[in-house]
């Protein structure tokens, strides 16, 4: 079975069933949100849909590692900023399974958290859910 993006081209295989169901479930849970970001980041659609599809994409790779981790919605958050940092020209943006701290490592920026809260006008909740943190992390992000 090949499961279609809304694009029409396939998902990724990711693995036995059960594990393409959750990601296609992830996918659609946080498609929306990627993309919004990335347009507001990039301020071209066309470039931020082919990077959030990228990203999608190498999320995709790694799906069962990604489901193993204590944080997956972080995980993710780090694949679609590494391919933010690499369009911005960014030399050494991070990799997936190096997510960290979101204050000291490589993990969310205070200026995602800033976007997504106060730009975009996601609440605290849906804007810690996306980025994969806890609310009182994207609170502190959120300080002058």
């Amino acid at each position: 079975m090949v499961f279609r993006r809304r694009s029409g081209g396939p998902f990724p295989q990711v693995g036995p069933a059960r594990t393409r169901l959750d990601y296609q479930a992830f996918r659609e849970l946080r498609h929306a949100a990627y993309l919004r970001f990335a347009q507001a980041r990039t301020g071209d659609p066309h470039a931020a849909s082919s990077l959030v599809d990228a990203a999608f994409i190498d999320l995709a790779a790694i799906w069962p590692d990604v489901l193993r981790s204590a944080r997956p919605a972080a995980i993710a958050w780090s694949v679609l900023g590494r391919h933010l940092a690499a369009l911005d020209g960014e030399s050494q943006a991070p990799a997936a399974a190096s997510f960290g701290d979101p204050f000291t490592g490589p993990g969310p920026r205070r200026s995602d958290a800033m976007l997504l809260h106060q730009q975009l006008g996601m609440s605290v909740k849906e804007a810690a859910e996306v980025m994969g943190i806890d609310e009182t992390s994207l609170r502190l992000l959120l300080r002058p």
